[in-house]
């Protein structure tokens, strides 16, 4: 659905999913998944498009995408029905991906996420930010420390989201990310069926 997306898939059992925010990899749940795993569970960590070993995004793309994306990905490793736990970005697709398609998810942890539809500065902000980062071929320093503060707190105990997202800056000033907008779109009224 939105290109080549990288897994990394370990363990045995019942299946957990994660996916997640803005301009992370899914080596940022590393610990987590050493834990689940050791736990009985088999878990899925995912390169988002255009992050990590996945495939550069080309164009714009829908949260509905993304959750049919996710479909594609279960299908793939033939798991009917998994958990879901998604951070901000991943979190809205969550959302969505339960409200469109609740069969094939269990429990769902949607972190730091939001169903409404991006308001007017974020809808003029990110194409700016993001044109900007084009024309500086990346997040450079002295903007990296600032770009991952903002992303990371002060409490990242092992510090596994800091070196993630170190890695991710990298990546995307490597010049081999294209990272394109979510067309975020109001999804309040999707949410709140039953």
């Amino acid at each position: 659905m939105l290109g080549e997306l990288h897994v990394r898939v370990g363990g045995t059992g019942p299946a957990i999913l994660f996916w997640p925010s803005l301009l992370m990899d899914g080596s940022m749940r590393a610990a987590q998944a050493a834990c689940f795993t050791a736990r009985g569970y088999r878990v899925v960590l995912i390169d988002p498009p255009g992050a990590g070993a996945s495939e550069a995004l080309t164009r714009s793309f829908s949260f509905d995408e993304c959750a049919r994306c996710i479909v594609q990905i279960l299908d793939a490793l033939r798991i009917e029905r998994a958990h879901w736990v998604g951070n901000s970005w991943g979190g809205m697709i969550g959302g969505t991906l339960a409200a469109r398609h609740a069969e094939r998810i269990g429990v769902a942890v949607l972190m730091n996420a939001t169903a409404s539809g991006a308001g007017l500065r974020h809808r003029v902000e990110f194409p700016i930010r993001a044109a900007i980062t084009r024309l500086l071929g990346g997040i450079r320093p002295p903007l990296t420390a600032r770009v991952i503060d903002a992303f990371v707190s002060a409490h990242d105990g092992a510090g596994h989201s800091r070196r993630a997202l170190r890695a991710a800056v990298r990546y995307r000033a490597s010049g081999r990310a294209r990272m394109r907008g979510a067309r975020q779109a109001d999804d309040r009224s999707l949410h709140s069926r039953p």
